[in-house]
């Protein structure tokens, strides 16, 4: 599998079976996200920033 970019939640879930799949790129939009961080919100709005500052 390919690794997820920082600003998908995908990256901070626990998940679904989705990423069994090799050509699934993550979403930014899950009805089913179940955090496997305690500080899932700071380190994804810390990547959508971040990503942001490299589109500049």
């Amino acid at each position: 599998m390919a690794e997820l970019r920082k600003d998908t939640l995908c990256k901070y879930c626990l998940g679904c079976n989705k990423l069994s799949d090799y050509n699934f790129i993550g979403t930014r939009n899950c009805k089913g996200f179940v955090p496997g961080y305690k500080d899932w919100r700071q380190r994804y709005e810390q990547a959508l920033k971040d990503n942001l500052k490299e589109k500049k």
